[in-house]
């Protein structure tokens, strides 16, 4: 039972992380677009990756992708 318990929270972990790739890439990819200028573009990726941060409910990226777009 100890192993399998293991094995299941390991898979969770790992889906978790696959989750949170995409708006986490789109976080990233706004800040490259904003140091080049691109405003309206980054704009744009923030308020996707915040969307998904927050159907996650994961209050500190939430809270990063807020004050990136104040930023703005």
């Amino acid at each position: 039972a100890g192993e399998a318990g293991i094995g299941k929270t390991r898979l969770v972990s790992e889906l978790i992380m696959e989750m949170t790739e995409l708006p986490r890439a789109l976080y990233e990819y706004a800040s490259l677009l904003k140091a080049k200028g691109e405003l309206a573009n980054a704009k744009e990726h923030l308020e996707r990756a915040l969307s998904e941060f927050e159907r996650m409910g994961m209050k500190l990226w939430i809270e990063k992708c807020r004050k990136a777009l104040d930023g703005l």
